[in-house]
């Protein structure tokens, strides 16, 4: 599992990027993920992505 941990406190960026590759440095294969968001006091959100990679 890899965790995003965001790096802004300004509440205009909302954003935070992910490079597409795992724990140990390697990029993830093609599919669909399960992403769970947490916003702390605003609430929480698991959602599904799909990555198409293009790498190999």
């Amino acid at each position: 599992m890899k965790k995003i941990e965001r790096n802004s406190n300004d509440p205009k960026n909302s954003l935070e990027k992910w490079d597409l590759q795992n724990n140990n440095g390697k990029f993830v294969a093609s599919g669909m993920y399960v992403v769970y968001i947490d916003c702390g006091s605003a609430g929480a959100k698991t959602l599904k992505i799909a990555v198409f990679q293009n790498k190999f």
